[in-house]
């Protein structure tokens, strides 16, 4: 039996992460660091970052299925 190990690039750095198994309020995911986690949160917060247009609520539900599976990624029963 192989064991498939999903990765993907941290947003910041664009360093190699590895999913891992249990997403929680405490993981780092898709970030490979707290800092780079922090460095993304103050780019939001500082307007450095936007979004081009204003997305209705399906179109942001979406998103979160396709990147966590679930719309709320923290939540264990939301589907």
């Amino acid at each position: 039996m192989s064991l498939v190990v999903k990765s993907e690039l941290c947003p910041q750095c664009h360093k190699e992460v590895i999913k891992p198994e249990v997403i929680d309020e405490n993981s780092t995911w898709p970030f490979c660091s707290e800092k780079c986690r922090d460095a993304d949160l103050f780019g939001w917060l500082s307007e450095e970052y936007n979004i081009s247009r204003e997305l209705n609520e399906e179109e942001v539900d979406e998103w979160a299925r396709k990147k966590f599976g679930k719309v709320n990624p923290y939540d264990p029963n939301a589907f």
